[in-house]
């Protein structure tokens, strides 16, 4: 895979998670899929973190 190129995901989720999703992207004026990118980027740092403690 090409470092510039980009993968699409679908995902189903409940309404209310939805709901405070919209909000939270909106508060700090940014799209809900910078937010998600954000959250995920900032997970995966914290589980590799983990990960290597525990080594």
């Amino acid at each position: 895979m090409k470092p510039d190129s980009q993968k699409q995901i679908h995902i189903k989720m409940p309404y209310e998670l939805h709901k405070e999703l919209r909000v939270r992207a909106a508060v700090r004026e940014t799209t809900i899929q910078k937010y998600v990118i954000q959250a995920i980027n900032s997970q995966l740092a914290k589980d590799s973190k983990r990960e290597k403690e525990n080594v």
